[in-house]
Formats: C-alpha cells, structure tokens, sequence
C-alpha cells in the first residue's frame, strides 16, 4: 500500500498549473490566482492527515470514504485555511468544495448530495448554503463569471488523482474532457517514468516527484496502529518525467 497526504496531491495540481500553457487550451486571468487555488484546494486535509483514522474493517479513510460528518468538517477547515487569501482563492477553493457534492457542476452529473438523507444531507445542505452565499458575495465583487477558471482547477485535480491513485506500473492511458476553451481532450500514456501529454497543455518539460509512504500492511486493527504504521513506513517518490 502507498499512503500520499491529500496536501502534496493539491501541490501537484498546482504544478500542472504553473506549467500549464496557453495554446490549444485556456488560460485566463487572474493566472497566478488560479496557481494559488489549486495549490490551496485541499488545505482542510492537512489536520486529518497528521491524524487519519480506519474504518471497522480497518481500512484507512480516503478523500472518497470519509464519512459525511468528518468529510464536511475537513472542508470548512479548508475554506478557514484560506480566508487570508485573495478573494480568487477563496471562491475557487470554495466552489471546488461545494462542487464535490453538486457533481463538479456538470450537467446531468450523478450529484453526491442527492444520495444523503437524514443528519448526512441537513449538515450538506447547511454547508451548502453557507458557501453558495460567499460564492456569490465573491463573484459580485469580483464581476467575471469563474466558471473557466473553477473548470481549469478540476481539469488539474484529475490530472493529478490519475498520479496519486495508481501505482505507477499500473498507469493506464486516459484522455481528461472538458478542457475549457477546446475541444480537444487531454490524452495521457506513461512508460517507464515518462508521462506524455497530447496535444501537450505545457510549456516545456518538467519533471516531479510525489512523496508517499510504502506500508507492508494493508488493513489495521486500529486508528493508532495505521498512524505508528506511518510513522515508521518508508518514505519513497513517485518520479515522474513529463515529455
């Protein structure tokens, strides 16, 4: 089993979009702010990952099986993280968050919010709420629709995802749609440490690198023995060449 924090994923999205390039695809203003969100999208896990916790098989929680309760509490932390910022991070990171339960906002999306019910879908609803009003606060003050540069932040999430969720000898080739501003998909097909990009979105190439843990041990009898089991795993990277 490989363990990455949810922070050095976020820091890899944002990578992507520091590389990314204006040519066949978009990339609109404010550049920098979008770089910032994306580096920023899941600030609200880095507490949770100091401290993750097993379920009752003993399977370590993800960012997919959390429970709703500790799911929504991570992300309020992460809007909390972020409300220095400038207000382009804060309703970028506010709509990435509010977008995982509204089917990334696509039309006709399976919408996460929709299969809750009880204490699960009034804790949403309210979370829902609280940031469709401070999105729309934000967008009122900023006066430009964010909906390309929302679009921009998740093409950078999955491209990343499809790093962190996969070994890498087990990488399949995949094609990421919806880019905005084109409509070409983004076609990805890695061998041996080389991950090519067509048509490539970078400006050049790069290289990176994820920092994971190795454990031995797939399930745990405890919360306390995954985290000491952390602690001790091997400490490796993922090294990627981006041709």
């Amino acid at each position: 089993m490989i363990a990455i924090d949810q922070a050095d994923h976020a820091r890899l999205s944002g990578l992507f979009a520091k590389h990314w390039n204006e040519g066949p695809y978009l990339r609109p203003a404010p550049w920098d702010r979008v770089v910032n969100a994306t580096n920023r999208h899941d600030d609200g896990w880095i507490g949770w990952d100091a401290a993750p916790t097993v379920n009752t098989d003993g399977n370590p929680y993800d960012f997919i099986t959390l429970p709703i309760p500790d799911r929504l509490g991570v992300y309020e932390e992460g809007i909390r993280a972020v409300l220095g910022e400038d207000p382009w991070t804060i309703l970028l990171v506010s709509m990435h968050l509010t977008g995982l339960f509204l089917g990334r906002y696509e039309p006709g999306a399976s919408r996460l919010v929709d299969g809750l019910d009880g204490e699960d879908r009034r804790m949403a609803d309210n979370f829902l709420q609280e940031e469709s009003a401070r999105q729309n606060r934000l967008r009122s003050e900023l006066g430009v629709d964010p909906m390309p540069h929302y679009r921009l932040l998740q093409v950078f999430d999955r491209l990343s995802l499809y790093f962190c969720m996969t070994a890498p000898a087990d990488l399949h080739p995949t094609s990421i749609e919806g880019v905005p501003g084109s409509d070409l998909p983004i076609s990805i097909e890695v061998s041996e440490g080389r991950a090519t990009f067509k048509p490539s979105p970078f400006g050049g190439p790069f290289e990176f690198a994820i920092p994971a843990v190795s454990l031995s041990v797939g399930e745990f009898h405890s919360s306390k023995a995954f985290r000491e089991a952390l602690a001790s795993g091997e400490r490796v990277e993922l090294s990627f060449e981006v041709a």
